[in-house]
């Protein structure tokens, strides 16, 4: 079987495709790491920013304020700054396709509140990210969730280019019109084998 997107690639992957990698990562009894992947999809977060998440930064829907679970990320009082230079950064888990993980927070968020809410290491989480994609036949890398969260939302009109340029803490918007290219985020789910597809396609439907 073909694969495609090498790992060095950083080209987008359909929802479909990462919703596969997560449940072959609960399959392998990694549940944490499964939420992981999906919610730096959703997030747009680059790894580093969810592996440094403390547990009072994955922050409850607030009456009057947000009807969504939140991320605060790169926080300043922790000396954090992102790649970009910023630091408190707050971003909604608003994917209507994630909400079926808001009970999941719940028990993720409870204990020390100072403690990591993705307690591995990004090479731990990376040999058991490549082992799910080696799976069902995809070749792909944890950073391609950043790129592909971008490119699902435009493609299905989720949010305009400004929002998503926000979300992701894109200083020019030259650097988000590579998402604009609904096509080629279809043509990559072609060029995978019908196994692939239905196995990731039984995975959306399912999570």
């Amino acid at each position: 079987w073909k694969k495609v997107c090498p790992g060095r690639s950083r080209a987008a992957l359909p929802l479909a495709v990462w919703c596969g990698i997560s449940w072959r990562l609960v399959e392998a009894g990694h549940p944490l790491k499964a939420i992981f992947n999906l919610m730096q999809v959703s997030s747009y977060a680059r790894p580093n920013q969810l592996l440094r998440l403390r547990k009072f930064g994955l922050v409850r829907p607030s009456a009057g304020v947000t009807g969504h679970w939140s991320l605060l990320l790169d926080v300043e009082d922790l000396g954090e700054v992102s790649k970009t230079g910023t630091s408190d950064t707050s971003i909604l888990l608003d994917s209507g396709w994630l909400t079926f993980a808001e009970p999941l927070y719940e028990e993720i968020k409870k204990g020390e509140q100072e403690a990591k809410v993705f307690p591995f290491t990004y090479p731990e989480y990376l040999k058991a990210f490549k082992r799910a994609a080696r799976e069902i036949n995809v070749a792909a890398v944890p950073y391609q969730a950043r790129h592909s969260g971008p490119s699902v939302d435009r493609a299905q009109g989720l949010r305009s280019q400004q929002e998503v340029q926000k979300r992701g803490q894109w200083r020019s918007k030259t650097s988000v019109n590579r998402y604009e290219k609904a096509a080629r985020l279809a043509a990559t789910w072609q060029q995978l084998d019908a196994r692939t597809r239905l196995m990731c396609e039984m995975a959306e439907q399912n999570i």
